[in-house]
């Protein structure tokens, strides 16, 4: 999908690109990475909370999990 993406951004108006260049195609990609990277590292959009007791049995297991391997 994200070449597919590159080449539509870099290709030329009579292939039915935008023909915004490599380069400049290259640091939309690179921005829109940084910025998901950033949004998910404060927003923690993409984290599950869990109770103190889930959070527990869950260590619990892990635990024993180690234990017997």
């Amino acid at each position: 999908m994200g070449a597919s993406i590159g080449d539509y951004l870099s290709q030329e108006h009579s292939a039915g690109g935008l023909q915004l260049g490599t380069v400049e195609a290259n640091a939309i990609f690179l921005g829109t990475i940084f910025f998901l990277v950033l949004f998910l590292s404060f927003a923690k959009a993409d984290r599950i909370e869990m109770s103190e007791a889930e959070t527990s049995e869950l260590l619990t297991r892990e635990k024993n999990l180690r234990q017997t391997a």
